[in-house]
């Protein structure tokens, strides 16, 4: 038995002390483990079995070490699996017989229980990075070859996870259903060839009933976008986002699928109308992705689509070279036919194939001048920067498992309109009529509109002299528009109209009344007053073992399975980003050979090089 200096030694450290009792054999052994890390040193357990278990110093018989630690298991049927230490003895004998290897450092179990405490193990992470994070923390070194093992260990373990939360999908729908009464959601699977009795996922939408409620208060267009997901499974999450009286970003709907494909966004589409119904008077923006424009016909001939313009600019530029960028957005916001041909002549005299290329693209898809004004003023929007803003955001989300996924979209979802609902409380407390980012714009117009002169055809049309004398703007009040084109594609009063609702009497003047409701702070409060969503309580494990016990158990049940034939299984670690075009070739694609640094011929590296000795190269 351990004396009393012994048992302060062991008590302060907290690791194993003569009459404690431990829950299993495996924590009395993670106890021992940590303790062998922080003294340095290492252990072995010459007895082990169902009655005892003896824990000694690796040097018990080269150096006679008196460490040891022994233990039994308690006795009575309530005290099953338990296990009391008997005998402690806290001193090393061994001291002075030169470093020992912290061998425990090294095992695949400790490691395992101890990495996902110190970093986040993904797919991409080098076993160089396991090593430096338990050197700097714990203070000791593991071999290359430990840490690559616990890497594949623990990722492996992750994408079992992954493929078990596809059982547990139905548990959380279900959950959603019951606990967010009027969600729209929809999953679809394929049944298992080889297992009549599981069906296999395929895709799943879901959408808020905050979202239908929300939608006739903020700006009517919606962008859509696609991005993949960075879990195991080769799969797609697609979203439709909104924007806010504030330019506040609002995801609508979110929907995981196979991939980018016609089909897929075909799905995303019925079911995004089935649960606004408001989307089919609406404008959409997306980029120019095939699958994506050929689905958009399920949405009807009501719905006005338009191009993103940032994307367009994008492709233009990879294509023709970013000096012919200007010309590009001098063609796009081309506010009359005329300046439209201009535009184009000018581009013409330096790049026809960049002419031609803007032509295959329909005009009223992107060209201002084209752009029917009713949508327009709907609209605001030309880029499909919100949709991208959003996947930004859930750029974390997007490595989880399917129901983490679901489950962590929603929460950011339910933490977006909290916010914003608490913003517009503030307006409103403050009086303000206009959200910020409006009142800023219409701040800005107001100043420039003190330098215009008007000049009256009738109460409601108007000439608008700026203080430049080469310029001149008519504006209808009437039909609230103006040839700068400012008014009638955000709808909101530029500087000139500004200037002539100034010179109206009575109310016609007051300018709150020449600003639709759906830019003021009342639209921007309806958006979010409704009853947000609410935390939805679900418990993975639990749903998860309870699928598969009653697979195993009752097999005529039907449940959900992963998706067969998507497992990521290429080699090296996974693209993270899309690969910028017209970057040099890699060896891996055959376009450049490998050459030698010593005699600089192709085909062999310095290692393997017939002419090292010749050459007399060290």
């Amino acid at each position: 038995m351990a004396n009393s200096t012994e048992l302060i030694m062991v008590n302060q450290n907290a690791y194993a002390y003569p009459g404690q009792v431990f829950e299993s054999i495996t924590l009395l052994t993670e106890s021992i483990e940590d303790w062998a890390i922080e003294k340095y040193f290492a252990f072995v357990r010459p007895l082990h079995d169902r009655k005892r278990v003896d824990f000694r110093c690796s040097r018990w018989k080269s150096e006679m070490c008196s460490w040891r630690v022994y233990a039994t298991p308690v006795t009575g049927p309530e005290n099953e699996g338990e296990w009391e230490v008997r005998i402690v003895e806290s001193v090393h004998s061994c001291i002075g017989g030169g470093a020992v290897k912290a061998s425990v450092a090294n095992t695949e179990r400790w490691l395992r229980r101890i990495v996902p405490q110190l970093m986040k193990v993904k797919r991409d992470t080098k076993p160089l990075q396991i090593i430096d994070t338990v050197r700097r923390v714990k203070m000791v070194g593991v071999s290359y070859q430990a840490a690559n093992k616990c890497k594949q260990a623990i990722v492996g373990q992750r994408a079992a996870l992954e493929t078990m939360q596809f059982a547990a999908l139905p548990g959380y729908l279900e959950a959603l259903e019951s606990q967010e009464l009027g969600t729209y959601f929809h999953s679809e699977t394929l049944r298992h060839p080889d297992a009549p009795d599981c069906n296999t996922f395929r895709r799943v939408f879901v959408c808020p009933p905050q979202s239908q409620l929300s939608f006739p208060h903020t700006r009517q267009f919606f962008a859509v976008d696609g991005t993949f997901l960075k879990g195991f499974y080769a799969q797609t999450l697609f979203l439709a986002v909104g924007v806010d009286a504030n330019k506040h970003y609002l995801p609508y709907a979110w929907a995981i699928v196979e991939s980018e494909n016609k089909e897929a966004w075909r799905y995303f589409f019925f079911h995004l109308k089935c649960a606004i119904p408001q989307v089919l008077d609406a404008a959409i923006i997306s980029d120019r992705d095939k699958g994506l424009l050929n689905a958009e016909e399920t949405l009807g001939p009501r719905v006005t689509r338009l191009i993103c313009m940032w994307h367009l600019k994008e492709n233009f530029r990879k294509k023709f070279g970013k000096k012919h960028v200007p010309e590009f957005w001098e063609i796009a916001g081309a506010t009359t036919e005329m300046v439209y041909n201009s535009a184009l002549q000018k581009l013409g005299a330096v790049s026809k194939k960049g002419v031609a290329y803007l032509l295959n693209v329909p005009k009223e898809m992107w060209v201002t001048a084209y752009i029917p004004d009713g949508v327009q003023r709907r609209c605001g929007m030309r880029t499909s920067n919100a949709a991208e803003s959003i996947n930004n955001m859930f750029k974390e989300l997007r490595e989880l498992p399917i129901v983490d996924l679901l489950m962590g979209i929603w929460s950011k979802v339910m933490e977006i309109r909290y916010k914003h609902r608490l913003a517009t409380l503030t307006a409103l407390g403050k009086a303000d009529p206009f959200p910020p980012r409006i009142a800023k714009i219409v701040e800005q117009a107001r100043v420039e509109a003190n330098q215009h002169e008007v000049r009256f055809s009738s109460p409601y049309l108007g000439l608008v002299l700026p203080p430049d004398a080469n310029q001149q703007h008519i504006v209808d009040l009437n039909a609230r528009t103006c040839t700068c084109r400012a008014f009638q594609n955000h709808d909101i009063p530029c500087s000139h109209a500004i200037a002539m609702i100034w010179c109206l009497p009575g109310d016609m003047g007051r300018l709150e009344v020449h600003i639709p409701e759906r830019y003021t702070t009342k639209a921007w409060f309806r958006t979010y007053e409704m009853e947000n969503l609410k935390p939805i309580n679900f418990s993975i494990p639990d749903e998860v073992a309870s699928a598969y016990s009653l697979y195993n158990t009752a097999p005529e049940a039907t449940i959900m399975v992963a998706p067969g034939g998507k497992f990521r299984e290429s080699l090296g670690r996974r693209k993270r980003k899309r690969a910028e075009t017209g970057g040099p070739a890699s060896l891996a694609s055959g376009a450049h050979q490998q050459e030698c640094a010593v005699c600089g011929r192709a085909g062999h590296n310095r290692r393997s090089c017939r002419f090292r000795t010749y050459l007399h190269v060290d």
